[in-house]
């Protein structure tokens, strides 16, 4: 689990969930299960969360950036191998990470 001043991550098994440490004013906010159900990532192996994103791996070589503010994802990147460990700077926007 990770917190930030405004949300937790919560990792669980094989998701991940952001959810809201107050009330927001856009109902749709309050929460969200990663990976989405349209996706087909695999299981989440890796994540940070920083003041403005949540970034995650998964075991089929995905690196996704998730942009808090705009509640969408800014940034995916597809490795060749699954990716077993990211390690972000504490910004979040550029990391290393450690693959198969």
């Amino acid at each position: 689990m990770q917190l930030n001043e405004d949300y937790v991550a919560a990792f669980m098994g094989s998701q991940l969930q952001l959810h809201t440490l107050r009330e927001s004013a856009i109902e749709s906010r309050e929460s969200i299960l990663f990976p989405t159900q349209d996706s087909n990532e695999g299981k989440i192996t890796s994540f940070y969360l920083s003041k403005e994103f949540l970034v995650y791996s998964t075991e089929n070589g995905n690196i996704n950036h998730f942009y808090i503010d705009e509640w969408q994802f800014v940034n995916r990147y597809k490795h060749d191998t699954g990716v077993k460990k990211i390690f972000p700077e504490p910004f979040g926007v550029s990391l290393v990470f450690i693959d198969d």
